[in-house]
């Protein structure tokens, strides 16, 4: 088997919630989770990628893999759902001073987490972390492979209950 480049391995700094990875040229902002039936990985807008945290605002562990083919999923993730990107360039940027080389075209992005919770509901532990794989793959519509916490739940319905995003 070969083996899987790790593309990116630190801690991100997500704000209200939320951090983003995009191509450079998209405008950040927005939940991205409009019309999707997962609630923690927005991907309806080609480009952008929203990652909903528990952490309202800190560093949180974020290791990003690529796979030429999916992955098997790994049990230690208490939360996994899968989306759709498009990537409309060969970048990804992580923060102002991150980027990644993606590559440009349809992947689909596989977002796991552990010790998810929202910091107010339930204390954990354990630091929140997070895994993102991604493959080549057509287009295909979001799914929630494991869910176990109340937030990530109410995160899930809320995204259930949004319009998508208008197209230009």
């Amino acid at each position: 088997m070969a083996a899987m480049p790790v593309l990116f391995d630190d801690d991100v700094f997500p704000e209200y919630h939320r951090f983003e990875l995009r191509n450079p040229s998209v405008d950040p902002g927005g939940d991205g989770c409009g019309g999707q039936v997962n609630g923690i990985l927005g991907a309806a807008e080609p480009g952008k990628l929203v990652v909903q945290t528990g952490k309202h605002t800190g560093d949180v562990p974020l290791r990003i893999e690529r796979h030429e083919a999916e992955p098997p999923p790994e049990p230690v993730w208490t939360e996994v759902v899968e989306a759709s990107f498009t990537s409309v360039e060969d970048e990804v940027a992580i923060d102002p001073n991150t980027a990644i080389r993606w590559g440009k075209g349809f992947f689909r992005v596989r977002m796991c987490a552990v010790h998810y919770h929202h910091e107010f509901d339930e204390e954990a532990d354990e630091p929140e972390r997070f895994l993102m794989q991604f493959w080549p793959a057509p287009p295909a519509p979001d799914r929630i492979i494991r869910q176990t916490s109340r937030y990530a739940a109410s995160e899930h319905a809320r995204a259930q209950a949004t319009p998508p995003p208008l197209t230009p």
